[in-house]
């Protein structure tokens, strides 16, 4: 008995579903599916590019100063620092972004002695960090940085200030993100 009932249920469940699947495909009327169909506006006409985005994206053009052009004596009296480094302005690479330097100042064999030096000169306001690279023979360094910077010659300052007060000889190198 057992088995024509579930059967019987198996039979419902199938007519059931016929019947929800069917009926709006036999009883929607076609006035229905007029009052459906929208009319989709004309999208209106694409926006003319203004002038300044074509300026963004050709190159870079620098302007040549005319011959007799002399800077004012303040500015050419910043030109370079009180330290006798010529102060250069931040260039661009070949890809457009400008190209920044920082001061590799230690490579230490374990990670401790790396975050200790960081540290100790975060502590002392500088801008400190460490990466980790790999040395000839594939052991680990542990790089101990300070920067980056735009201006290579901020950093030979700091150079000679980090010399003086922690006696390390820094190199000034270009930063690689």
């Amino acid at each position: 008995m057992e088995r024509t009932r579930l059967q019987r249920l198996t039979g419902a469940v199938v007519l059931i579903a016929a019947a929800v699947i069917l009926y709006p495909v036999l009883f929607t009327s076609e006035q229905a599916d007029e009052s459906l169909n929208l009319t989709i506006p004309e999208p209106p006409p694409a926006p003319e590019i203004p002038e300044y985005v074509e300026q963004i994206n050709r190159p870079l053009a620098i302007p040549e100063e005319p011959a007799d052009f002399e800077p004012p004596p303040e500015v050419a009296a910043e030109s370079t620092s009180p330290s006798g480094v010529e102060k250069t302005p931040p260039t661009l690479d070949t890809e457009g972004l400008p190209i920044s330097w920082t001061l590799q100042l230690a490579a230490f064999s374990q990670a401790d002695n790396a975050n200790v030096l960081q540290d100790k000169l975060r502590k002392d306001g500088y801008r400190a960090y460490t990466r980790e690279g790999s040395a000839a023979d594939n052991k680990s360094l542990y790089r101990v940085y300070v920067g980056p910077d735009l201006r290579k010659d901020k950093l030979l300052e700091l150079r000679r200030a980090i010399e003086q007060s922690y006696s390390l000889k820094g190199m000034v190198v270009r930063f690689r993100p």
